[in-house]
């Protein structure tokens, strides 16, 4: 009963996060609630395995990546989906200019889909580098390094089109 509790509090903490993150893998809006209803049961079946003191939102983000990985199996359309760009439509929650979100997206659509995964993960989910090396079967070196690449090839971006606009 304790972990019916405890179970239902993590899921009010991660519904949200959950969400976003499957659509940010590319999963339809219609499939949303599906999958994550699906990666919550894997979850809870699982639960007395999960580690108390591993983050609860990197372990349910696993599950909720293979849970999707499984569902394009199923869909016969895995690459369709794996290769599809990530850019979304974060920016819509910045305070910035029109022209400055547009960048922004058009910069974050020129990434590859593994550096865009690491800057959803990072940036727009917050996880620490460990947990995204755990998620992305990476060492913690190999996260630091290809984000550090990232961010480098955005600021470089970002410099040329503003460069570019002042001509």
């Amino acid at each position: 009963m304790n972990n019916d509790k405890e179970f239902s509090r993590l899921i009010e903490e991660t519904w949200r996060s959950l969400g976003f993150f499957l659509r940010y893998l590319g999963l339809p809006e219609s499939e949303v609630d599906d999958i994550a209803q699906e990666a919550y049961l894997k979850a809870f079946k699982a639960f007395d395995r999960y580690e108390s003191g591993r983050s609860f939102k990197s372990w349910l983000f696993s599950i909720a990546k293979n849970t999707f990985i499984d569902w394009t199996r199923r869909q016969k359309c895995q690459r369709q989906y794996m290769e599809a760009s990530f850019s979304k439509d974060y920016c819509e929650t910045f305070e910035e200019d029109a022209n400055n979100r547009t960048q922004v997206r058009e910069m974050l659509a020129r990434l590859t889909p593994e550096e865009q995964v690491l800057v959803e993960l990072r940036f727009f989910q917050d996880l620490p580098f460990a947990e995204i090396a755990e998620l992305t079967s990476l060492s913690i070196g190999a996260v630091k390094m290809r984000m550090m690449r990232t961010i480098e090839k955005l600021k470089t971006g970002w410099k040329k089109e503003t460069y570019d606009q002042n001509l």
